[in-house]
């Protein structure tokens, strides 16, 4: 019987590689780093710029290029960066370090939603690095895509009901995991109630990125998307017990303002004779859905709280006002 040997496929040997675009042959200095286990790119560039800009960089260039053991790549010293500094983020930083003050004007150019996931890894080399101008201006960047008042928050529901694709607003969940790494506080309140208000059956990946229906067949308002099951544990319960709050407080309040005009004394007016009922059943309808979004319904209530109600004048100035004072401290509560 004759032998029948199986040929084996080589076994891929681990690759170097000129970086396609970082690679400048006037550079005086070398940056090795890998992109995965098979492949690594070698960037040429140069030491003014590192030097100049990325303080933590400084030693290392240093002890690639003193001594008498100098380890070279096409002629100039080669210094291998950390593992752990992947080729890709590492050639964001160069990118940024040779033209650093395009950097606030390309991140408003390119907005995303993905914005906090896409920077992070920028953010982490620039920060070990010790490189504070790039730093503070993607913090600030990811900073202003979130309100910080209640008419900020206005002109964000705005911003969702003309957008038709789901890819350029902010997406919640990635904030909140980037304010919570980055310690930015102000991020939160908006961010968690963003999700609050959003159904939890919208998952981020379920959403196609780029829309090929009409406008209309994409999800606007508050039926965005997001990465639900991104959000960490710690974020889990502070979201759950927040949105509890939040709920409880709106309910127990609303119901301050289902009482008659009333005297100096506590005594019902004469004069008020309106019925609370019709306000108290589209407040229990809406109290149904999970994720209620409190304020958008009392705006809704404060434009509909009119006359056609049987309301006097009176009941619908205080009505209103009780109303607007109550979407202030539901935002001014947010955790």
């Amino acid at each position: 019987m004759a032998d029948v040997s199986v040929a084996s496929s080589p076994t891929p040997s681990p690759q170097t590689l000129e970086h396609p675009s970082l690679y400048f042959a006037d550079g005086d200095i070398a940056l090795s780093a890998r992109e995965s286990d098979m492949l690594t790119y070698i960037f040429r560039v140069h030491r003014l710029f590192l030097s100049h800009y990325a303080v933590g960089l400084r030693g290392m260039i240093a002890a690639a290029t003193g001594g008498d053991a100098i380890e070279e790549y096409d002629c100039v010293p080669l210094v291998r960066m950390p593992e752990e500094d992947c080729a890709e983020d590492v050639a964001r930083l160069i990118e940024v370090i040779y033209d650093i003050s395009s950097l606030p004007r390309r991140l408003a150019a390119g907005r995303r939603a993905d914005s906090p996931l896409l920077l992070s890894g920028l953010l982490d080399i620039s920060d070990k690095y010790k490189i504070p101008g790039i730093v503070s201006v993607i913090k600030e960047h990811v900073r202003k895509e979130w309100p910080t008042t209640l008419a900020g928050w206005e002109i964000r529901q705005i911003e969702l009901q003309s957008t038709a694709t789901h890819d350029i607003l902010p997406e919640p969940v990635s904030a909140i995991q980037f304010a919570t790494a980055y310690d930015i506080p102000s991020i939160l309140p908006a961010a968690f109630y963003h999700l609050a208000v959003l159904p939890t059956k919208r998952d981020w990946h379920d959403v196609p990125e780029r829309p090929s229906l009409p406008a209309q067949s994409y999800p606007v308002a508050n039926s965005h998307a997001a990465r639900w099951f991104s959000l960490d544990d710690c974020n889990a319960v502070r979201f759950t017990k927040g949105r509890d709050a939040m709920l409880e407080y709106y309910f127990a309040h609303f119901a301050d303002n289902m009482v008659p005009v009333t005297d100096a004394y506590g005594r019902r007016d004469t004069g008020c004779i309106c019925k609370f009922e019709s306000l108290q059943t589209e407040m229990q309808c809406a109290g149904v859905c999970q994720n209620l979004d409190c304020l958008q319904e009392l705006k809704r209530l404060i434009e509909r709280c009119d006359h056609a109600h049987g309301f006097c004048g009176r009941c619908v100035t205080r009505v209103r006002q009780n109303f607007a004072k109550l979407r202030a401290d539901i935002w001014n509560r947010l955790p």
